[in-house]
């Protein structure tokens, strides 16, 4: 589906539905209104355990020598797109070091810090960044972390950045949201004045 497709059905949609007729002529809006559905569309489909591998790739993140690696400049490996990585969905999908050992993902970031056991390597999440501690290394105190071997190969969930990334099983889904989307922002105050070209 191409963006350009994507705006005439859901323009279609939208006319059959009561108040949707404001928007048969403001295609623009309806264009600008798409990276907001994108973000929709990864963030319903990883919540769903039966379609989460419908958006699901691998990424190559570089660590630093602490161990830190920038989520936001990982590449997918399907997409070839940079910042389309969901944070959420690192936690349920796998994370592997350079050496193919699996890290174990900590949710808090003081649990990181202290000992565990060193048959697992491990991960936490902050903010954009993944730190890591590698497998076979007792942490004790948290200065003793050693960083897993780089690169990480992530395989996680994302919201694509373009329409042409949405699988086939999901371009309904994605005409569904962008018209909800739409909708919301069309009140019964307004809808004359964007009718008539007027805002109130």
């Amino acid at each position: 589906m191409t963006l350009n497709e994507l705006v005439q059905y859901t323009k279609r949609r939208l006319v059959g539905v009561p108040g949707g007729e404001v928007w048969a002529d403001r295609e623009i809006e309806i264009a600008a209104t798409i990276p907001a559905a994108l973000q929709e569309l990864g963030a319903q489909v990883l919540r769903d355990r039966h379609r989460r591998n419908l958006l699901q790739q691998s990424y190559s993140v570089a660590l630093d020598s602490a161990g830190i690696g920038n989520l936001l400049t990982a590449i997918g490996g399907i997409t070839g797109t940079a910042g389309e990585i969901l944070q959420d969905g690192v936690a349920l999908g796998v994370v592997r070091d350079a050496e193919n050992n699996v890290l174990v993902w900590l949710p808090n970031y003081d649990d990181f810090l202290r000992p565990a056991s060193i048959a697992f390597g491990y991960y936490t999440l902050v903010a954009a960044r993944i730190y890591t501690r590698a497998v076979g290394v007792a942490v004790t105190p948290s200065l003793d972390i050693a960083p897993a071997a780089t690169p990480l190969t992530v395989f996680s969930s994302y919201a694509p950045a373009a329409v042409s990334g949405v699988p086939k099983e999901l371009e309904d889904d994605t005409i569904s949201i962008l018209t909800e989307i739409l909708m919301r922002q069309v009140s019964p105050i307004n809808q004359v004045g964007i009718r008539s070209g007027r805002s109130n």
